[in-house]
């Protein structure tokens, strides 16, 4: 469905300052959200022009105004279209706050993924192994790449993470890394695992994996034969809980 964007200037009837002029104001309306703010410019009420958005006359004073106005406008509509090439949710604030020069630190997804993998870093060895972190990196790795690859960004607000967005990266790891589907759900349910504890810290107000399914497939593992069974006995740990796993898989492989 296509957006809708608009830039209106209007004037306040009811609020007039002591020299009989109101403020021009701005709305800007993106699909259903609306924002306004003052343009920081004063005309007498009677002589604006509800209709075309402008002061009326050919006076010095109307023709800047009206310039100021088309410059407003101008520039407004090259702030939407930078937001519309980098971000993923264009918003009608974040129109706004972009020509108003309002910068809002957003919690973006990256940075995030990176302080997590950070911290399990320092846990190898105790809940965590070093392979366990890897993959936490890996999925990073893979979430930067489609990032790029998708939307021409190098991160993302987590609050600007949605539905389409999980789905585009479940097809992204499907086709262009050509994943399994096992393969695809355990980056998911990694992604999934970030998303949460940003959502439990309050970073992130809603899931988006509230109406997403991780799919499996059931696999076949089949059975070892007596000679891999045999190697496998033979094969030696440098870590005393492998050897223990390893013993306890070979009792469990043995007839009753």
């Amino acid at each position: 469905m296509k957006s809708t964007f608009r830039i209106l200037f209007y004037v306040r009837r009811n609020y007039v300052n002591k020299n009989e002029e109101t403020g021009i104001m701005v709305r800007i309306t993106f699909d259903s959200e609306i924002v306004q703010f003052s343009s920081k410019l004063n005309v007498n009420p009677d002589n604006w022009d509800t209709k075309r958005g402008k002061v009326i006359g050919k006076t010095k004073e109307a023709k800047n105004i009206n310039d100021t106005l088309e410059n407003i406008k101008a520039s407004i509509i090259r702030h939407y279209r930078e937001i519309e090439w980098q971000d993923v949710q264009v918003t009608a604030e974040k129109i706004r706050n972009a020509f108003l020069g309002i910068t809002v630190k957003a919690q973006m997804l990256l940075v995030v993924f990176k302080n997590h993998n950070d911290d399990i870093s320092k846990r190898i060895g105790k809940d965590i192994t070093e392979a366990g972190v890897e993959k936490y990196q890996r999925t990073r790795q893979r979430l930067e790449d489609f990032m790029i690859y998708q939307y021409k960004i190098k991160d993302i607000a987590l609050k600007e993470i949605n539905y389409n967005f999980v789905s585009y990266f479940e097809t992204y790891l499907r086709t262009v890394y050509n994943c399994g589907v096992n393969t695809t759900a355990k980056y998911l349910q990694q992604f999934k695992h970030i998303l949460t504890l940003a959502k439990n810290i309050g970073w992130l107000q809603s899931d988006p994996f509230i109406n997403f399914r991780i799919r499996f497939e059931k696999a076949d593992r089949g059975y070892l034969l007596q000679e891999e069974l045999e190697v496998m006995m033979q094969k030696k740990f440098s870590i005393k809980r492998k050897e223990q796993v390893r013993d306890f898989l070979f009792f469990r492989a043995l007839p009753d």
